[in-house]
């Protein structure tokens, strides 16, 4: 199987780094950037084979590919954080930095380094490898992968080549989903329900999936629609639920909880989604919703304008978390918020 050939979807993004090998312009470092959980890792991996393929070796194709797809090419390397650590440490980028400027394999040969959740290199880990890209040695080129560009030091991002990689179409998240589940989660139904929430990511969806995705959707259904004042207590412990964290105290001022950034953006999302579609429903009586039972919004009568303050609030909300917000507060702030503006819809209705 020739590289490339296993990935579903970014059909430009391929295009752009295949050309970019072709014209022999591939820069000493390169930031694959998009949501989590869409295929940046992969498509990397694919990529650092034809960089590394060398015409006037005798190596075949396959037999590099293979030996990429197992860490075991001497000059391909991917770096991510190690078990049970939170951060990518300094003592990693020096073992990377040493490595570095060792020879490759062949005669005028690249070397490949990907590192993964770049933006979870402490402050001495990117700081250290900053000079390297400052003064990149020959022959090697970056691939640092994140969710975010703005995730990275500026002084980081601006000296690598950003490719964005844009969510997947439904029917491609589809097609992922069916290629890596097993039978037993094979349910068209679920499945269908996480490919539309999923924001075009089949990680998100398979996420979803394993985590018993049809009481998460009834437990925010029945938040909002069942009779009674919406509590943000009560948000606030779906949200740490779905991060699989314990509440650990009932009243709300903030708590030290070490809250996981990615996933709180994806929260917001669905969040977003939900809302999104109560607009769409409250503003036109034709529209069919195909995720979620609002049927208890038609008896609320919700001016719909008050609905887009919210979805503004969810906007700021997803800003300020990507830029490295203080995400305790921001969790609580958003709970409180939606509570009091649903409950505030309500009584207007």
């Amino acid at each position: 199987m020739s590289p490339f050939e296993n990935i579903i979807g970014h059909e430009e993004v391929i295009k752009q780094l295949r050309l970019m090998n072709e014209k022999n312009i591939v820069p000493h470092a390169l930031l694959f950037w998009g949501d989590n959980g869409i295929g940046k890792l992969k498509v990397a991996i694919e990529y650092s084979k034809i960089l590394l393929f060398n015409e006037d070796s005798s190596e075949d194709s396959q037999v590099l590919g293979n030996r990429v797809d197992h860490l075991n090419h001497p000059d391909f390397f991917q770096l991510k954080r190690e078990d049970g650590k939170t951060e990518i440490l300094t003592s990693q980028i020096e073992e990377l930095n040493k490595n570095a400027y060792l020879m490759a394999e062949k005669v005028n040969g690249k070397r490949v380094f990907i590192i993964d959740d770049a933006h979870k290199m402490n402050e001495a880990a990117a700081n250290r490898f900053l000079k390297m890209l400052e003064e990149p040695p020959e022959n090697v080129i970056f691939i640092l992968i994140s969710y975010s560009k703005n995730a990275l030091l500026k002084t980081i991002s601006s000296r690598c080549q950003s490719v964005f990689f844009a969510p997947l179409k439904t029917d491609d998240v589809m097609s992922v989903l069916t290629t890596v589940l097993p039978p037993e989660k094979m349910n068209d139904e679920i499945i269908n329900d996480a490919c539309l929430l999923s924001m075009g990511s089949p990680g998100k969806a398979i996420e979803l999936i394993n985590k018993g995705f049809s009481s998460l959707k009834s437990e925010l259904e029945n938040m909002f629609f069942e009779s009674g004042a919406l509590r943000a207590v009560r948000l606030k412990k779906w949200i740490l639920n779905y991060l699989e964290m314990e509440f650990v105290d009932a009243n709300f001022p903030v708590q030290k909880l070490p809250m996981n950034r990615e996933k709180s953006l994806f929260l917001i999302e669905i969040l977003s989604v939900f809302f999104r579609e109560m607009i769409a429903m409250n503003s036109n009586v034709n529209h069919e919703c195909k995720l979620w039972d609002i049927k208890g919004l038609q008896r609320l009568n919700i001016d719909y304008r008050q609905l887009l303050l919210i979805m503004t609030f969810l906007e700021k909300c997803t800003g300020h978390i990507k830029s490295n917000a203080n995400i305790n507060l921001l969790i609580d702030y958003l709970c409180i918020h939606i509570a009091q503006s649903w409950n505030q819809l309500n009584k207007s209705a």
